[in-house]
């Protein structure tokens, strides 16, 4: 055991030397105990959904009676909550513009959105040399952006619904948040610093989160 510690001693400081611009003192515990967390926290969260989702709301422990009458008594709901499995209308959603534009607004802003989660680190590496210090502070800001875009998109969405009405409503956060993401990603051409691009992805998560 002695040996094998040493060992990975010596392999991480050999690799610290040959890539001195970019790794510094890495003394970590491995990536098992990484694991370990991520998947502890994806039992936690597997658990607390078997707790408290149902299927049907007369199910659920924390409704009660009135509440389940009150749904029931609502056409839009007690469709929903009927129990009833209908067939998918494949020919409608092939046939529906809103389904294909959707589709499109989607895996356009996925493939932009993929750059900033993905190609990043490499990004700030080749073209701007930041240490990997610095550089994962860089790669991490851009999701917490993104996290605090989608919480920040339902409540928006509400709000506009009232004034707009629900079709643009949803359409409107849906379309005029990809143009200050472009926007974004046009100032990163002009070959700003690189904080300066840090921030501009973090622009991109946070109104494609929206």
């Amino acid at each position: 055991m002695l040996f094998r510690s040493q060992s990975q001693r010596a392999n991480r400081l050999v690799f610290e030397a040959v890539h001195p611009d970019c790794i510094k003192k890495i003394y970590g515990a491995g990536w098992r105990p990484m694991m370990f967390a991520y998947g502890s926290i994806g039992l936690l969260v597997a658990g607390l959904i078997w707790l408290l989702c149902r299927d049907q709301p007369r199910d659920h422990p924390s409704c009660n009676g009135e509440e389940v009458a009150l749904i029931n008594r609502d056409p839009r709901m007690s469709a929903n909550v009927s129990g009833g499995v209908t067939r998918v209308p494949l020919k409608r959603l092939l046939r529906s513009r809103s389904m294909w534009c959707s589709c499109v607004s989607q895996f356009c802003t996925n493939v932009g959105w993929l750059f900033v989660m993905t190609w990043a680190p490499r990004f700030f590496q080749e073209v701007h040399r930041v240490p990997v210090e610095t550089r994962a502070l860089m790669v991490a800001i851009p999701p917490l952006a993104g996290m605090v875009g989608m919480f920040l998109g339902g409540p928006l969405t509400d709000f506009l619904i009232g004034p707009c009405g629900p079709r643009w409503g949803r359409a409107l956060p849906m379309s005029l948040t990809r143009f200050p993401a472009m926007g974004a990603y046009l100032v990163c051409l002009m070959h700003p610093s690189a904080w300066t691009v840090a921030v501009m992805f973090a622009m991109v998560s946070f109104f494609t989160g929206l």
